[in-house]
């Protein structure tokens, strides 16, 4: 009978010790947003850029899956490229464009989300594009000429590929995500994307 109740304690101990950590970890998690949110209020393009500086360098390191699995290591200054990349260009363009779209096309502009989202594959995306394989092949050290060869070489490959995911990536981000989030967002579904982006990069 003592066993019987020792037991039922035990149990009960272990669901609120259960049941702690999870307020813990909610609490951890409430607060982590909480600050994010602060500094997206007090400074939206520094937490942006240091956001996709973390998802283009995260990026990278996935696409060195099969490198890191040979024993080969890390290449740490592609790593650096990439998140040096997502810092000073990605985080800030990114801001000011989607700034641009809402200052340009506002809420009951009509068709105003399908312009917003051809403006960002037909317009900004092919520049974003050119933008990325010619500063990242100079960041690893490429010449010029090697960097232009490589535009040359990957535009077109990045730029369908990206007909496929982002269209619809973009769709929900322009319709159903805040304003201030839409960077985030799109630093969530660019985790996969830059895998693939420094994939492209790393073909000779």
């Amino acid at each position: 009978m003592a066993d019987s109740r020792e037991s039922i304690h035990t149990s009960r101990t272990s669901d609120k010790d259960h049941e702690s950590s999870k307020k813990k970890s909610k609490g951890f998690f409430s607060q982590l947003l909480a600050q994010y949110n602060y500094y997206l209020r007090t400074r939206p393009v520094l937490t942006k850029s240091i956001t996709s500086a973390i998802t283009s360098g995260l990026g990278q390191l996935l696409s060195q899956k099969s490198r890191i699995s040979q024993g080969k290591g890390v290449d740490v200054r592609a790593v650096a490229a990439f998140s040096t990349f997502g810092f000073a260009v990605t985080g800030p363009l990114v801001h000011y464009f989607y700034q641009f779209l809402e200052e340009y096309l506002p809420k009951g502009t009509s068709h105003a989300q399908a312009k917003k989202l051809a403006l960002d594959r037909l317009v900004f995306s092919p520049i974003f594009y050119v933008l990325f394989f010619y500063i990242i092949s100079l960041l690893e050290g490429k010449s010029c000429s090697a960097a232009v060869k490589k535009v040359h070489d990957n535009f077109w490959i990045a730029f369908k590929m990206s007909l496929r995911v982002w269209v619809i990536a973009q769709y929900v981000n322009f319709n159903y995500v805040p304003v201030e989030y839409r960077v985030l967002f799109a630093n969530a579904i660019a985790l996969g994307w830059n895998a693939f982006m420094a994939s492209k990069n790393a073909e000779k």
